[in-house]
């Protein structure tokens, strides 16, 4: 360990370890300070994006073959999952991604500090009780942690996070999920896939708040069909806490009280900093997040911050070009802007959500001139033999074709959301699409073929 790099990253998640590679390859010094070589990656790849979408991809396997199975061939009782082996496999995943980065930071040169860090002036980075060192750039990459609410405390049995439900040895029989956004809707599906009873509430006029209505209401009737009990407008009070049980009531639109085993809290998540110390080291806040400039630079010159901490949205993707930006920064290179609207947007939900740019309401707000077209999943090829036929395309183009939003719920949408991200973030009109030559049979021809009905060149 050297006593002065030309860069240190705070943090080893997305931010911090993405950063890092790109700085030792525009050839500067570069150090990783994190508590734990156990937490490589960070809430990303120990609690969030991995190890869940490695739960998710099991428990829609199993739903698929309960619902779907014996049309498909397969013997018609199905034995229920292991949690236990579920959880190994998500860790097992989450192992081998942590031994890449430790490969890559080795190969790169990279020194891996595993302590605690606290920013000093100047600079300057203690580790541990004593061990002082600076450099010329710090990143601070020390990414977020789950909201509690004030009667559901977090106690790691009963009234749990997401990092507490990544690590369930058994399936629970009843849960109630308070939050519908992203991480609610993602754990509804898995419990349900599972065979719990789900009870998901959310307190705003719709699931997925922010998202297109449309998309919203469509997937809140595949939930309720699937058996998953829904109350937006919907808060909850904690009534008793029992050994087995805890009774709450629900009140919004609906009021009643149930029972369930396990209470799963997914009301957003909070950066993890100490507020008071930045300020104090001159670094100034904007609300809860760290205020940067387009380079990513805090009020403080030569330290940035990436990532959850910042005002962008919580994504790891959004944290890796965070931390490109900074990086190219620091090296004197130049950087394209980060535009919150060319953000992808996907929640892995069964069906899965995916959108980029504009909704409905949001282009009709700022009195743009648009014009809409859908796509249903059933009228694609590969989604009717391959059985998943649940899902449309919403696009959302201004009167020159350009896109202002695209809206997927389906299956794949992940995947097929980035064919409109490279024409948001590369400024193409949609005719690009409607030009380009699709394989026969893809989930992808549907946006094909919705890219040429809005053109009028196709019924």
């Amino acid at each position: 360990m050297k006593e002065r790099y030309d860069c240190l990253c705070i943090g080893s998640g997305p931010g911090g370890y993405s950063a890092a590679l790109r700085l030792s390859c525009l050839g500067k010094s570069v150090a990783v300070i994190d508590y734990s070589k156990d937490n490589i990656g960070g809430v990303c790849l120990n609690e969030g994006c991995i190890p869940v979408k490695a739960i998710i991809k099991i428990s829609k396997m199993y739903s698929e073959l309960k619902r779907k199975g014996t049309s498909y061939g397969f013997a018609k009782d199905i034995d229920r999952p292991d949690m236990k082996r579920i959880v190994a496999y998500s860790k097992d995943a989450s192992r081998i991604l942590r031994e890449g980065l430790l490969y890559l930071f080795k190969k790169n040169n990279i020194v891996f500090i595993e302590q605690e860090a606290e920013l000093l002036e100047d600079k300057k980075i203690r580790i541990g009780k004593s061990k002082v060192i600076g450099a010329d750039n710090i990143i601070i990459a020390t990414g977020s942690k789950p909201n509690e609410l004030p009667q559901f405390k977090f106690d790691g049995e009963r009234i749990i996070s997401s990092k507490e439900a990544i690590n369930l040895d058994y399936i629970p029989d009843s849960i109630l999920i308070i939050g519908a956004g992203a991480i609610g809707l993602e754990f509804a599906s898995i419990f349900c896939d599972l065979g719990t009873k789900v009870t998901l509430i959310e307190m705003q006029d719709q699931i997925l708040p922010g998202e297109d209505k449309e998309i919203a209401l469509r997937l809140e009737s595949i939930f309720k069909k699937r058996g998953i009990e829904l109350h937006t407008h919907c808060e909850a009070e904690l009534v008793e806490k029992g050994k087995d049980k805890i009774r709450v009531s629900l009140k919004g639109r609906d009021r009643k009280e149930i029972e369930v085993s396990l209470i799963l809290l997914a009301v957003g998540r909070s950066p993890n900093i100490d507020k008071d110390s930045f300020t104090d080291l001159g670094i100034e806040m904007d609300n809860n997040f760290v205020k940067v400039d387009e380079y990513m630079m805090t009020t403080s010159s030569g330290i940035y911050a990436v990532g959850d901490i910042t005002a962008y949205p919580m994504f790891a993707h959004s944290a890796y070009r965070e931390a490109e930006i900074a990086s190219l920064h620091i090296a004197g290179k130049k950087s394209n802007r980060l535009n919150k609207e060319d953000i992808p947007k996907v929640i892995y939900s069964n069906p899965e959500v995916a959108s980029i740019g504009l909704n409905e309401d949001e282009a009709r707000m700022r009195r743009i001139g648009y014009r809409v077209l859908k796509k249903y999943y059933r009228a694609n090829p590969y989604a009717v033999l391959s059985g998943h036929q649940e899902g449309f395309i919403k696009i959302i183009v201004d009167d020159n074709h350009n896109l202002l939003g695209a809206h997927i719920l389906g299956y794949e949408a992940s995947e097929l959301i980035h064919q409109f991200a490279i024409c948001k973030s590369n400024n193409l009109s949609i005719d690009k699409i409607d030009k380009t030559i699709y394989a026969h049979p893809t989930f992808s021809e549907i946006i094909k073929e919705a890219s040429s009905s809005l053109l009028g060149e196709r019924p």
